[in-house]
C-alpha cells in the first residue's frame, strides 16, 4: 500500500494528467472524490475551477489557500499559490491586485510567472496612449487581460 505522500503526489499527477487534457470538471471531480483537504489539493482545485470557468469560486478558493487566515499573503507561501492567485485576479479582472502580488516576484523565481508578465505586457501595448498614461500612474483599464495559456499551475 502506498504512503500517504506517495498517494498525495499521485493524485497530484493524475489531476495534472486530467488537466492536459482539458478536463478541469473531471479533475475536480477526482478532488473531491478524494475527500482530502490539504494546501495542494485546495491549489489544484482552485486551477481546475478556474480552468472550468469558474472564476468567481476559485477566487474564493485560492484566497483562503494563499492567505492562510492571515490579513496579508504570508512572505512563505508557497510561489505557486502566489502565482495562482494573481492569475484568478487576472481573470475576475482584479488588476489591483494581481499587479501587486506579482510586482513582488521575480520572473527567474518559476516560468509562468514570466508567461503572465508577458501577457500583462502584450495587454498595455493594445491599450490606447490614454489608458497606458494611466496604467502608469495606477489607473487600469477596464479591458481584459488575455492569457494565451491555460491559467494556473500545480
Amino acid at each position: 500500500m502506498k504512503n500517504t505522500t506517495q498517494k498525495k503526489s499521485s493524485a497530484i499527477e493524475d489531476i495534472r494528467e486530467l488537466l492536459d487534457n482539458n478536463l478541469p470538471l473531471a479533475a475536480l471531480k477526482f478532488i473531491d472524490h478524494l475527500g482530502q483537504k490539504t494546501s495542494e489539493l485546495e491549489n489544484a482545485k482552485g486551477v481546475c475551477l478556474m480552468r472550468a470557468g469558474k472564476i468567481n469560486e476559485a477566487v474564493a478558493v485560492l484566497r483562503e489557500n494563499v492567505f492562510m487566515g492571515h490579513i496579508c499573503i504570508p512572505s512563505d507561501a508557497p510561489i505557486l499559490y502566489k502565482i495562482n492567485f494573481a492569475t484568478v485576479m487576472i481573470l475576475a479582472n482584479k488588476k489591483d491586485a494581481a499587479f501587486s502580488i506579482l510586482d513582488r516576484l521575480n520572473k527567474n523565481e518559476h516560468p509562468y510567472i514570466s508567461r503572465l508578465k508577458e501577457s500583462i505586457h502584450q495587454w498595455v501595448k493594445s491599450l490606447s496612449f490614454l489608458e497606458r498614461l494611466r496604467y502608469h500612474i495606477g489607473s487600469y483599464s477596464n479591458k481584459p487581460i488575455i492569457l494565451d495559456f491555460p491559467p494556473g499551475e500545480i
